[in-house]
């Protein structure tokens, strides 16, 4: 039998509540705004507050084609590296042929919210092999969805350069 849930209006109010305290805590402009933070994302940054993982994402680092880096500041004051993938909006356009190949990612369902989440924790899981042999990288925190949460590398206000900047 079908069944469907609806929110009352205390419960909307509540969820829109939420969404305004997660849009108030990140630094971001409109461009950016409109790049990567839809509805589920912000959710998903929302989790990571309330969950204290994270308790303020001040500006971008970098964009790319697949996602924006973010610096953010945990509840301890440590800066990290948050990296949100674009769901709506992904320019990455053969991001299925990276993933197909890896056995590690056999099978997943082929809607794209549910590719980049996959992209999302390979990239954790690749960020985990580059530790583990010692290459100096971003060490992976944690990933939810389509937000990988990293160690920062750089100075306060200035990330260290990009690897293609310094080659």
């Amino acid at each position: 039998m079908f069944s469907e849930t609806f929110l009352n209006d205390k419960q909307l109010k509540k969820l829109d509540k939420k969404l305004e305290n997660v849009i108030g805590r990140i630094g971001l402009d409109r461009k950016t705004e409109a790049e990567v933070f839809d509805k589920s994302t912000l959710f998903t940054l929302e989790k990571l507050i309330s969950d204290h993982v994270i308790d303020i994402i001040d500006f971008p680092i970098s964009t790319g084609k697949e996602g924006n880096v973010f610096r953010a500041v945990t509840p301890k004051k440590k800066l990290v590296a948050v990296k949100i993938f674009r769901t709506s909006t992904s320019t990455f356009k053969h991001i299925t042929e990276y993933i197909f190949g890896d056995p590690r990612f056999k099978s997943f369902h082929k809607t794209r919210r549910d590719i980049v989440y996959v992209w999302t924790k390979k990239e954790f899981r690749n960020l985990e092999l580059l530790e583990k042999i010692g290459v100096r990288a971003p060490k992976p925190i944690t990933f939810t969805n389509n937000v990988l949460l990293m160690t920062y590398i750089g100075e306060k206000r200035k990330p260290a350069p990009m690897l293609k900047d310094v080659i």
